[in-house]
């Protein structure tokens, strides 16, 4: 396993608990859309734990992508823009 993501609401919580649990912080930013953190752990070695902050702006574009894909048909698969 490369990666996988999580989006909790409770970032600040779930990052202080995974730091304490030996995971170490990668890499970590902020963007426009929030906090986001990339976590290691040695005890599965090349494993990448990404953790984004679940703020209103990303709630709405995974709200956004889960109303697109509920009923399509699979036309015009490519989307050049976020969901507003």
């Amino acid at each position: 396993m490369q990666h996988w993501s999580s989006w909790p609401v409770d970032y600040d919580d779930i990052l202080k608990r995974a730091l304490s649990s030996g995971y170490s912080i990668g890499q970590q930013g902020d963007s426009a859309r929030g906090r986001f953190v990339y976590l290691w752990n040695e005890g599965h070695p090349g494993t990448v734990i990404e953790m984004a902050h679940m703020t209103e702006a990303r709630r709405r574009i995974f709200d956004g992508i889960r109303t697109a894909a509920i009923g399509w048909d699979a036309t015009d698969p490519i989307r050049r823009t976020w969901p507003s």
